[in-house]
């Protein structure tokens, strides 16, 4: 990017997260899932779908929490943190399963 600017990357630095609430990423995704409809494709595979939608504003979030109920991860927090879970989730998969 240009200096002054950056983006979200919760995983890899390289893999930079899209934000789901511009109207021209959702409007792109359409347009990849027709294509490949298009040519017959059964089904996608979406990784970290519930992390789609991040909480307004994105605040911090230093706790632990566990990627599996009930694994033993010290002092986890039950919680999900603000950027999975978020409700708005559901409403990409609608547009996803309208198309």
């Amino acid at each position: 990017g240009s200096p002054g600017q950056w983006y979200l990357h919760l995983f890899d630095t390289r893999q930079p997260d899209l934000n789901w609430d511009n109207p021209e990423v959702r409007e792109e995704m359409i347009s990849v899932l027709r294509f490949w409809l298009d040519r017959g494709v059964d089904g996608f595979r979406v990784d970290v779908a519930h992390g789609l939608v991040k909480a307004a504003g994105l605040p911090d979030w230093s706790a632990r929490s566990s990627m599996v109920a009930g694994s033993a991860l010290g002092n986890a927090v039950p919680a999900s943190p603000p950027y999975f879970d978020q409700d708005g989730v559901h409403e990409i998969f609608r547009e996803w399963r309208r198309v």
